[in-house]
């Protein structure tokens, strides 16, 4: 029932909350199975809420031009945010470098919730009575 910026929102905010769990419980073991859950059900509701909010709003004759574009954004994103981890790892050690992964995560829930409006907003024929709907 959520619409698909809702269940990517979810998704990295459950991803975030497993980061914080396997944090803030290091070396308890049993809260490692729960990070673990948190962390696997958020990239699940990320994963599969990609693909439909791409097919519903860009036409099919430029769907391939702006996979490969997100694709190669998505690398180099990944690839910064590795490599800035790493760095910080090395040079402050690994509360840093957490800090920098949940902080992270926090600017991907704040884009994602100003996404759910503009989304909302730019898209109205896709929702009817708060949900979305395929075309």
């Amino acid at each position: 029932r959520l619409s698909h910026p809702a269940k990517c929102l979810l998704g990295q905010f459950l991803t975030m909350t497993g980061y914080i769990v396997f944090l803030r419980f290091l070396g308890f073991v049993p809260s490692y199975y729960m990070a673990m859950v948190l962390f696997t059900f958020g990239e699940i509701l990320c994963t599969i809420t990609n693909g439909p909010y791409i097919s519903d709003r860009i036409p099919k004759s430029h769907r391939g031009r702006i996979n490969g574009i997100m694709g190669a954004i998505q690398s180099a994103t990944m690839t910064c945010i590795n490599l800035g981890s790493g760095l910080l790892y090395d040079a402050l050690g690994s509360d840093m470098a957490w800090g920098f992964v949940i902080g992270m995560l926090l600017l991907a829930c704040a884009l994602s919730l100003l996404l759910l409006f503009a989304d909302r907003k730019a898209y109205k024929r896709l929702y009817i009575e708060g949900k979305e709907i395929s075309e």
